[in-house]
């Protein structure tokens, strides 16, 4: 009989080990060998699949799938956190644009700069006469409140302003990161 732990030893550096071990997976696979002991000796794999027993290029393609499948539920799970507090912050925006306008200031534009999937800031661009006006501080003032109340560990928004002037460059807030102008505003510009 065959000693086919023998047949690794002297075969496993030569160029005939190939041949041996294809004799030796045949010897296996005659002689019901379960893989787990024989892996651990030898660099083969049975191309036969046993009831209770895996390849180790079973093993990765279970892992990848299972990766890829967590990956991709995660992505999801991140993205529907990020659409959800994006819909918070075109809605609290909404609320200061109410505010602003209840206070006889008007409201160009507002963008959305997400830093993470929590961490939100808008800015809005108010008219040069309006943000220069010494009663706009009492926006400051309700936003300060509102930020507040509004901030917690799943969700926090930041709100700022900017005057709308000469120099005041689109291409300069995109690149500040602010890649989400505010729909309804956007809109109202249009009808105006």
């Amino acid at each position: 009989q065959i000693d086919i732990f023998d047949v690794y030893n002297i075969y496993q550096n030569s160029f005939s080990f190939k041949i041996y071990g294809f004799l030796f997976a045949f010897y296996n696979k005659q002689n019901s060998i379960k893989m787990e002991s024989v892996r651990e000796y030898t660099m083969w794999d049975s191309s036969s699949q046993e009831q209770d027993s895996f390849t180790s290029n079973d093993l990765i393609c279970a892992y990848m799938k299972g990766r890829e499948e967590g990956v991709d539920s995660l992505k999801a799970g991140f993205k529907k956190l990020i659409m959800d507090n994006m819909k918070k912050a075109a809605k609290n925006s909404h609320e200061v644009v109410k505010k602003i306008r209840e206070n006889k200031f008007d409201v160009i534009t507002a963008y959305l700069n997400i830093h993470e999937w929590n961490e939100l800031e808008v800015l809005f661009v108010v008219p040069e006469e309006h943000y220069l006006d010494s009663d706009f501080i009492k926006i400051y003032d309700f936003v300060k409140k509102y930020e507040t109340k509004l901030n917690n560990e799943n969700y926090s928004i930041t709100f700022s302003f900017v005057e709308k002037s000469d120099t005041l460059d689109k291409d300069c807030i995109l690149s500040d990161g602010f890649h989400h102008e505010l729909k309804s505003l956007k809109n109202e510009r249009r009808t105006c």
